[in-house]
């Protein structure tokens, strides 16, 4: 294991979004990360053996590096494998993955020099309501799990009468298994400013949130330090390179928890509930707001500065352009794998993902995390599409996909799933995956009884 060091908030101008980790990550505290990924490679034995030597450790519900697990983090560092984020591309055109496949971007000259901001005077020479055209017209839709057509999501805000709006971009990421967000964050933040420059510019907002979940203190850090170097440069702040148009960003630090997966309650964890009596508006301080997912917003710049065709172009009628899947440890391939919407998940579980790690058989793969779905070899030839895996009632969620070996212990993974939904308030949201379990496995677990009491699960593989 090797240690990443956070950043600390003296190295930042701003410290503010640093108050939420005083109030959840104790000095002497040690986070274990107990996602899915991780209790499938060994995280409560390593708890186990960091509380023997003395350690306070807290179990969180996802670090985001499930392609290095298990994983923790103390107060100033985050211990990883030794192992590289591998990141590839196979669909036609990268777009998402396209500045982190070749570089690390989080500085701005580095950024400028491959492109980043390049489609804000294209955008700017058009009409606000000539941009939400064409981001309709690319057929691109939310890449966070609803997949609900982003123009169309713009259009109704943009639609609502003048004055103060807002973009929010929702990099709450707190489904297990997927990481694609923070790497975005530490790897390409400028990419997501200039996504929601975009927003704002098209729906008349002059303020952008960035959501961050507290387990992600480092990307905090370089999305802090990115925000400061693009208001120094004229990309953010007023009269942004004397075009008129006002807009700049903070962030949020906040709980990666579940309970926001819904926009009610995630705008609610924002403000407070803080909005103007009588507000008919559900949006951020009863404003009109659109919110998109991080990796949403990643892919905005490149339908305006390639035009909707070359985007349209990937993909399929219903799901076009590409998607960015997370493969975790438990895969021969792990990391991220950006793909066309088409591709079969047989495909990325066997072709992209390896197939097992160290050989181990694939019983199962979890897409979307624990509310998620787990989608058995039978259905491995269903394309990873929107209406398709609806239709076969498959949630496809951010992404995330968890291999499930041969010999994991099921009792422990339908223990974890049930501790995740009291937890979290979302067992209605589990059920899915819960079913599948006791459906197809139902005898294994059986077995995994003794004498009719459960064993206690120590870990989640055999």
């Amino acid at each position: 294991m090797k240690a990443q060091p956070t950043t600390k908030p003296e190295d930042q101008e701003s410290g503010a979004f640093f108050e939420d980790l005083e109030e959840h990550l104790k000095p002497t505290c040690v986070k274990m990360c107990t996602g899915i990924s991780c209790l499938l490679n060994g995280a409560r034995r390593e708890r186990e053996n960091l509380k023997r030597v003395g350690h306070d450790c807290e179990a969180v519900s996802c670090l985001g590096h499930c392609d290095r697990s298990p994983v923790f983090m103390d107060e100033l560092t985050l211990q990883l494998a030794d192992l590289p984020t591998q990141i590839r591309c196979h669909a036609p055109l990268p777009v998402v993955t396209k500045r982190i496949l070749t570089t690390n971007a989080a500085k701005l000259d580095v950024a400028l020099e491959n492109g980043v901001y390049a489609s804000i005077p294209v955008a700017f020479s058009h009409t606000p309501e000539d941009l939400i055209d064409l981001v309709t017209a690319s057929g691109i839709r939310g890449r966070g799990g609803a997949g609900i057509p982003t123009g169309e999501k713009w259009k109704v805000t943009a639609s609502k009468p003048s004055g103060k709006k807002y973009v929010i971009a929702n990099g709450n990421e707190s489904e297990p298994g997927s990481f694609i967000d923070r790497v975005l964050f530490e790897e390409d933040p400028h990419t997501i400013i200039e996504g929601m420059i975009l927003c704002g510019y098209a729906i008349g907002a002059d303020e952008g949130i960035i959501h961050i979940r507290s387990e992600y203190p480092f990307a905090a850090g370089i999305m802090n330090r990115a925000i400061l170097d693009a208001r120094k440069a004229g990309y953010l702040g007023t009269n942004i390179f004397g075009s008129g148009i006002n807009f700049d960003i903070r962030i949020f630090v906040g709980v990666g928890s579940y309970r926001y997966v819904k926009e009610p309650e995630f705008i609610q964890s924002i403000d407070g509930g803080d909005r103007p009596d009588g507000s008919p508006d559900p949006g951020l301080y009863g404003k009109p707001t659109v919110i998109n997912n991080v990796e949403t917003f990643a892919n905005i710049p490149f339908i305006v500065t390639n035009g909707e065709g070359v985007f349209q172009a990937m993909g399929t009628n219903a799901s076009s352009g590409t998607k960015v899947t997370c493969l975790n440890a438990g895969f021969a391939n792990p990391g991220i794998a950006e793909i066309e919407y088409g591709t079969t998940l047989r495909e990325i579980i066997e072709e992209i993902g390896g197939g097992g790690r160290n050989g181990k058989e694939i019983v199962a793969v979890f897409i979307g995390g624990p509310m998620g779905s787990i989608v058995l070899p039978k259905d491995w030839d269903l394309p990873l599409c929107f209406d398709v895996l609806k239709r076969n009632s498959i949630r496809m969620g951010h992404g995330g996909f968890v291999a499930i070996p041969g010999n994991v212990n099921l009792r422990a993974l339908l223990d974890y799933l049930n501790e995740f939904a009291v937890h979290e308030s979302c067992r209605e949201l589990i059920q899915g995956p819960v079913d599948t379990l006791n459906r197809e496995f139902g005898h294994r677990l059986t077995e995994t009884t003794s004498g009719g009491q459960r064993r206690s699960p120590k870990g989640a593989s055999t």
